[in-house]
C-alpha cells in the first residue's frame, strides 16, 4: 500500500488542466507548473492535488509522496519521468528525481522518496 510520510511542499498556479494528473510528475513552466512531458527531463515534483488551470497546485518537492507509476519498479529502483509524468526506471542522461520506496506494477500508485539528485551516471 503507497504511503506518504513528512513532505516539503510548493503551491504555484497550474498552467494547465492538472484535474487528472494527481500524483503525476510536474515541471516548472514560467511561474506555473505542468505534467511533465519529455523522458527523463528535469521535473519539479508530484502533484499532490488535482487542480485546474489557474487553481493552486500543491507540489512535493522532497520527502516521501505517492507516486504514479508508468513502468513496474521495485524498492530501491532510480526513478525519472516518462513523457506523460509517470516514474519510470531512470536511465543514463535522465534526470534521477528520486528512490521508489513502495514499488508496483505500471498504472499503479506507489511511494517514493523525492531526492533530486542528477542525471543517472
Amino acid at each position: 500500500m503507497a504511503t506518504e510520510q513528512v513532505l516539503m511542499c510548493d503551491n504555484k498556479l497550474a498552467g494547465a488542466d492538472l484535474s487528472t494528473a494527481q500524483y503525476k510528475i510536474v515541471k516548472l513552466s514560467g511561474a506555473n507548473v505542468v505534467l511533465a512531458s519529455a523522458a527523463g527531463e528535469l521535473a519539479y515534483g508530484v502533484l499532490q492535488n488535482d487542480p485546474v488551470a489557474g487553481d493552486a497546485a500543491g507540489i512535493a518537492i522532497g520527502g516521501r509522496t505517492k507516486i504514479r507509476l508508468g513502468a513496474t519498479l521495485a524498492a530501491g529502483a532510480k526513478f525519472s519521468t516518462s513523457a506523460a509524468g509517470l516514474a519510470i526506471a531512470a536511465i543514463s542522461t535522465h534526470q534521477v528525481l528520486g528512490t521508489i520506496v513502495e514499488g508496483g506494477a505500471s498504472g499503479e500508485i506507489g511511494s517514493a522518496v523525492i531526492d533530486l539528485n542528477g542525471v543517472l551516471a
